[in-house]
């Protein structure tokens, strides 16, 4: 149908990590980067659930973890067009942070590190149908650029340490 996928693989992931690490696991959380209100918001529709959840509900979360990392590279296997997505917000995960484990947990499951980046920029770009001024680099495209020590294609997570932005044109 050439419809992309977009995993969402670090939601499951922090979810399971809630469900075992329980209050530890918040508390390691930068929560003072999430709007109390929010916060408040979570607390009431999500969080408790996997806080009380048991050891059997802990144990099926890890497995299914597993069945969605195996799924997520049997799609990429199959030509599936994949998107980099984390659902940022949900149940304390901060922007930022849930994107790379995000692309962490797509090179976990044997996804290599050129379809992660085109998950994250010229796939998204096409999704959204703005590829024309996004998503890569050439004349004429929006400005928007990571600059890296080190190659993401050696290790994605070389992209959680820019050595810096440049954002419309500016270097931050």
């Amino acid at each position: 149908s050439q419809i992309p996928l977009t995993p969402t693989l670090a939601t499951f992931d922090h979810l399971t990590k809630i469900s075992e690490g329980k209050n530890n696991f918040i508390a390691s959380i930068e929560s003072q980067r999430i709007s109390p209100f929010f916060k408040f918001l979570i607390e009431q529709t999500s969080i408790n659930r996997w806080l009380t959840a048991s050891s059997e509900q802990i144990e099926w979360n890890k497995k299914e973890l597993n069945v969605l990392l195996d799924i997520t590279r049997k799609a990429s296997e199959a030509g599936i067009t994949l998107l980099v997505g984390s659902d940022q917000g949900t149940m304390y995960m901060l922007a930022g942070v849930s994107t790379h484990n995000e692309m962490r947990l797509m090179q976990t499951a044997g996804i290599n590190a050129l379809t992660i980046l085109q998950a994250a920029t010229i796939n998204a770009a096409k999704a959204l149908q703005r590829d024309a001024s996004i998503g890569s680099v050439s004349i004429g495209k929006q400005a928007d650029l990571l600059l890296l020590r080190q190659n993401p294609l050696d290790n994605i997570q070389h992209l959680s340490k820019p050595y810096a932005v440049i954002k419309s044109g500016s270097w931050l």
